[in-house]
């Protein structure tokens, strides 16, 4: 009996395999290259508005961005966005020098980002520091 169910087991998965077409690579790389370009469209526009409102948020004296007021920012290149391409989550890279300038203390702050109502929305996340490296050990 043991025999009779590997060999079915066997045809089944011999015919399964057997069926199934070949993949046209060249048409799955072309559906990534068009996805890949629109995604860059989107991830350039986001990052831009990103970039925009931090700058609008230092502008506006906003309390809880002043600690970028005095430090080197940036927003990270790197953004994933979801599959319904309605949230994504990011960086805001932070080089902090003001409490002593001959220390460099790196933050890394989670930029939330949503699209509610077709306008994008940003919110600060998490933080993560990078304990301060004397720059004099380093050339």
């Amino acid at each position: 009996m043991f025999i009779k169910d590997r060999c079915l087991v066997v045809i089944i998965l011999f015919v399964v395999l057997c069926s199934c077409g070949p993949i046209d690579y060249k048409e799955v790389y072309l559906q990534y290259k068009i996805d890949d370009a629109n995604n860059k469209q989107l991830k350039d526009s986001v990052l831009k508005m990103a970039d925009d409102t931090i700058s609008d948020w230092i502008n506006d004296s906003i309390i809880d961005v002043k600690y970028i007021t005095n430090n080197t920012w940036a927003v990270d290149s790197i953004i994933v966005f979801s599959s319904d391409k309605t949230k994504a989550i990011g960086s805001l890279l932070i080089s902090k020098t003001e409490t002593r300038p001959q220390y460099v203390q790196d933050d890394i702050t989670n930029l939330l980002c949503e699209k509610i109502n077709g306008q994008w929305y940003f919110f600060l996340g998490a933080t993560m520091v990078l304990p301060p490296i004397a720059r004099t050990c380093c050339p």
